[in-house]
């Protein structure tokens, strides 16, 4: 499906709750497998963190774990909200893994209890002009993806 669309990317959107590093390395392990599973098709593999991935888990993040443990091939794509809700900058982020985001979700977060993601782009927490200007320094992103979620009323 994804080559007849014309998307080259299959993206992990959420491991689950680990609880240990070793079950990150696990996911990292596992990333790598199919990396090398997607190869001879012409595809990629990539990982889409959310809070607990930018969450210390016995001292360190998991997100580091999956950067270092993974191949260079294996995406990170950035979800730049769920990064800012963690606590964790999405600049730093982007400048610390050259050639890894390949693939940005442009999703903005509010602080403010009653906003979270029900904030406009631009109206947010996120710097989106160091934000954009980071990868240009360090790869190129080949996919933004923009996403709002407003609270939908009923």
């Amino acid at each position: 499906m994804n080559l007849i669309l014309g998307s080259k990317y299959v993206v992990l959107a959420s491991a689950g709750k680990k609880s240990s590093l070793d079950e990150w390395k696990t996911v990292a392990n596992q990333l790598n497998i199919v990396a090398e599973n997607l190869e001879p098709a012409g595809l990629k593999t990539g990982y889409h963190n959310h809070q607990l991935e930018f969450t210390p888990v016995g001292g360190q993040r998991p997100m580091e774990i999956l950067a270092k443990l993974t191949k260079p091939s294996v995406m990170l794509q950035l979800d730049v909200g769920t990064c800012l809700e963690a606590g964790s900058d999405p600049v730093a982020w982007i400048r610390a893994n050259p050639g890894r985001i390949r693939s940005i979700h442009c999703k903005n977060w509010s602080p403010e209890t009653s906003k979270g993601y029900k904030v406009l782009f631009g109206e947010g927490a996120a710097d989106w002009k160091n934000i954009f200007a980071a990868p240009l320094q360090t790869t190129s992103i080949r996919l933004p993806v923009v996403k709002w979620a407003p609270q939908i009323q009923h």
